[in-house]
């Protein structure tokens, strides 16, 4: 079965706090849980945007509904922290999938 990877997306939740940088929001739980699934080969890579509106990463998982489950299951996405989308992502650069940089 070829490795499916996926495009995590997380902007602002309604407990995000206002006018603090994401360094500053309760996100202790969803960096637990980020290195966890990066030990596990969950996760190939994730942090936050420089502007700090919000975060991105790309995981491998078996179909989007597993994607789905794992982001669902960050702390910050159930305790409302952030709020989360997910894309099928297809890298296109040549050697990504063979070479895998983790």
């Amino acid at each position: 079965m070829p490795n499916k990877y996926f495009v995590f997306l997380y902007t602002p939740g309604e407990n995000w706090v206002p006018d603090r940088p994401v360094t500053e929001q309760p996100l202790a739980g969803h960096v637990d849980y980020m290195q966890r699934l990066h030990t596990e080969h969950r996760v190939i890579i994730e942090g936050p945007f420089k502007d700090h509106t919000g975060m991105l990463g790309i995981i491998e998982a078996a179909s989007l509904d597993d994607a789905l489950a794992i982001v669902n299951s960050d702390p910050a996405v159930m305790g409302g922290v952030v709020q989360a989308a997910v894309h099928p992502w297809h890298p296109s650069v040549t050697g990504f999938v063979d070479k895998k940089p983790w």
